[in-house]
């Protein structure tokens, strides 16, 4: 009969690692920088206002409305009007 490894070990990357793969990876899909911080900050703030996005994320009004619309037409989210 054949002996079986007891032990398996497995290599977990740090997190720092982690983090650094899924930074690039979103960054693949949404082609820039500022539009992953409005991704992630949205994800973590929910719905906000571009004023607030631009102001949770350092991000410059206008750089911020223009990736907004560009993420709108995306699909990757979706624009609420007040009140809706």
């Amino acid at each position: 009969m054949k002996e079986y490894a007891k032990e398996i070990k497995f290599n977990i990357p740090e997190k720092s690692d982690i983090d650094k793969g899924l930074l690039e990876m979103l960054k693949f899909f949404l082609d820039t920088e500022s539009k992953v911080k409005i991704y992630l900050y949205l994800l973590k703030a929910g719905r906000s206002s571009s004023d607030n996005i631009a102001e949770g994320t350092s991000i410059y009004p206008s750089t911020c409305r223009e990736a907004l619309d560009s993420m709108v037409q995306m699909k990757f989210i979706e624009k609420y009007n007040e009140g809706g």
